[in-house]
């Protein structure tokens, strides 16, 4: 029975992973983000990993220039930083630091 219970859970992971995979869009890390990163390490607070997310969500941003976004992480203590939130808002991105309003953001831009 264990073994069971063992590889349904198997297939469900498998099945969140691929519907992550259909709806996720991958920003790969280059030069330019790790770059930046190093920028917004000065930032008090930041980490050096928090850096490079914040520099590749960024970089993100600017090149995809969508009309509505957002920015999920639980993080709220280094994420909403008030100058990372400007900066998300000026590229029309909304941090969210609640998965439920990650959600409620999600429905309401599908209506």
């Amino acid at each position: 029975m264990l073994i069971s219970v063992a590889d349904e859970d198997t297939k469900r992971l498998r099945d969140v992973y691929s519907r992550l995979l259909e709806a996720a869009q991958i920003v790969p890390l280059d030069g330019c983000i790790l770059a930046e990163a190093i920028r917004y390490q000065d930032a008090p607070g930041l980490s050096g990993q928090d850096a490079v997310i914040d520099s590749a969500v960024v970089s993100h941003l600017k090149r995809k220039q969508a009309s509505r976004s957002c920015f999920l992480s639980r993080n709220s203590k280094d994420f909403g930083n008030e100058n990372i939130v400007k900066e998300l808002r000026v590229l029309n991105c909304k941090y969210l630091s609640r998965f439920e309003s990650g959600y409620q953001f999600i429905l309401h831009a599908l209506r």
